[in-house]
């Protein structure tokens, strides 16, 4: 790019623009299409290159306890692992986005297509009616899954979820998800998860009913 800037001879402004537009086009500085790479591989070479891509992602998000390979093992342990695992099966079906600073990764009222685990980067999730804040999503938390896996009433996205900073993501489509919940290696874990969830939530309201309960009391 800049021999091609530098031969031409183009104006400091067009320079400038032309690099920001790369920087956007690609963060990381690789000039490469990461999925065609992977395609063009044999399948056993693919997935241990899938797998030590993405086995970080899994160790680093609580939504895949249970489903990830240790962290502390060797590479060559890893790779082992992966082979004949649910995470080997999760990192395949892995793809990498990078959005910038107020692009959205999810819109409320949207039917969901795929889920997002956040790499890098810091995501704001937003209430479906009022906009407003709800949570920040960092390193290693998960977007757009509670539509995804039918949690929502309507089927649809209940939070619009927007990008504060420069991020990087981690994608699994609709399709990858149905295909893994075929898998009891991945039913399971998620299934505990989700009866955590519900034991929480059941929890909360519980003691919200009870402190309301005390209030009329005390009046």
């Amino acid at each position: 790019l800049h021999e091609f800037m530098s031969s031409r001879g183009l104006s400091p402004e067009l320079t400038g623009r032309l690099k920001s537009f790369y920087m956007l086009k690609f963060p990381t500085m690789r000039i490469h299409d990461e999925e065609a790479v992977i395609e063009g591989l044999p399948i056993g070479l693919a997935r241990a290159v899938k797998i030590e891509l993405f086995q970080d992602v899994l160790n680093l998000s609580p939504f895949f306890y249970g489903m990830s390979l240790s962290a502390q093992n060797s590479r060559e342990t890893v790779a082992a692992e992966g082979r004949s695992s649910v995470a080997g099966d999760i990192c395949m079906r892995i793809s990498t986005l990078y959005k910038t600073l107020g692009l959205q990764l999810t819109t409320a009222g949207d039917v969901p297509n795929a889920m997002y685990i956040v790499r890098t980067g810091v995501v704001s999730i937003q209430d479906r009616s009022s906009e407003r804040e709800i949570t920040l999503a960092k390193p290693g938390d998960v977007v757009g899954e509670m539509a995804l896996l039918g949690l929502s009433r309507d089927g649809k996205r209940l939070r619009t979820s927007v990008c504060l900073t420069m991020c990087e993501v981690c994608m699994m489509t609709q399709s990858d998800v149905e295909e893994l919940l075929q898998l009891e290696g991945f039913r399971a874990p998620l299934r505990r998860m989700l009866a955590s969830y519900v034991d929480g939530l059941a929890g909360r309201v519980l003691t919200s009913s009870k402190r309301a309960q005390d209030g009329a009391v005390v009046t």
